[in-house]
């Protein structure tokens, strides 16, 4: 059995009035400066080392929906 080590992120941009949003899409390559927030999705493999278990995707990709 896969033990993974795996966490989710979620970060707070701020909103319409945010800092982040001061600066418009069109000046930086950052294109998601109007979302709120964002969720990253983190795994690992057993013991941090490679290779990267095939069974860690099929867990990532549950995970989406």
């Amino acid at each position: 059995m896969w033990q993974q080590g795996w966490f989710i992120q979620v970060e707070l941009f701020g909103g319409r009035h945010s800092a982040i949003n001061a600066v418009t899409a069109q000046d930086t390559s950052f294109a998601r400066r109007d979302s709120l927030f964002t969720i990253q999705f983190y795994a690992s493999s057993p013991g941090n080392k490679p290779p990267y278990p095939d069974a860690g995707f099929t867990f990532l990709d549950g995970e989406r929906h």
